[in-house]
């Protein structure tokens, strides 16, 4: 399983544009192939700063979401915006129990 976890940080004053395209990316991200869970929540102390955890059953079911044209809409809008700071990370993880 791959975990991918971390933060999106915009100016605030992109916040509203970032909150327009989060629902749609996200609910194409949860009926993508392999995924197991997807979620980008906004800190409430903090505007505009945005936390991302993804599940994904496997590294290439993660990859075929990004090259999905929802996900590259996405990152193509995000560069439009004042970010201030990406943060991912990519883990491979094995259950426990």
């Amino acid at each position: 399983m791959i975990i991918v976890s971390g933060k999106i940080e915009v100016s605030p004053l992109y916040r509203m544009e970032l909150l327009s395209i989060i629902e749609p990316y996200v609910r194409a991200a949860r009926k993508a192939f392999g995924n197991l869970r997807f979620h980008i929540s906004e800190d409430c102390d903090h505007s505009g700063n945005f936390y991302v955890y993804e599940e994904w059953d496997a590294v290439t079911a993660r990859g075929l979401h990004m090259r999905t044209e929802t996900a590259r809409y996405f990152r193509r809008m995000l560069k439009a915006m004042h970010v201030l700071a990406i943060e991912l990370n990519q883990y491979e993880v094995s259950k426990v129990i």
